[in-house]
């Protein structure tokens, strides 16, 4: 994976691809997207239409990829000067942190037990519903509570 093809991701889904110096290749690129010099202060108002103006970009890299094989092996060269040498890890993906108690308990089990019986999208929602709420201290704070409010006003509507 390329620098620029970093630039583009970190664009269109805000996640930091570029550090160091090498942020000077994702400015440049918000820039030529936005026709004008972009301060680092102004990048959080505009990331809605820094995401919608790279949609493109991001989707002819996602079209070149050969398969998610590749997709991974160019994630795993970018991070094996050590950045993150957790992001492909098992543990990651089986038992992620912010899905389980202090205890070990697993949002999934939660889910499982609270879930069992339920059809639909009361099935979906109340899911949903206990995912957001199980690890939004642990994950994404506010956003999660208000994902979590979304899936019950949601599941409300469907039982009217």
């Amino acid at each position: 994976m390329t620098k620029q093809e970093c630039a583009v991701i970190q664009a269109y889904t805000g996640t930091t691809m570029l550090q160091g110096d090498d942020l000077e290749i994702f400015y440049s690129y918000i820039e030529h997207l936005m026709g004008r010099p972009v301060f680092t202060h102004e990048i959080p108002d505009l990331e809605p239409m820094i995401s919608r103006l790279s949609k493109k970009d991001f989707l002819m890299i996602c079209e070149r990829a050969v398969d998610l094989e590749d997709i991974i092996d160019g994630l795993e060269e970018f991070f094996a000067d050590g950045e993150d040498p957790n992001v492909f890890s098992d543990e990651n993906v089986d038992h992620p942190a912010h899905y389980q108690t202090n205890d070990g308990i697993e949002t999934i089990d939660v889910i499982e037990a609270f879930t069992k019986g339920l059809e639909g999208i009361e099935a979906v929602c109340t899911g949903n519903i206990l995912k957001y709420v199980c690890r939004w201290k642990k994950k994404n704070g506010v956003e999660d509570l208000k994902k979590a409010q979304w899936y019950l006003d949601k599941l409300i509507e469907s039982l009217h």
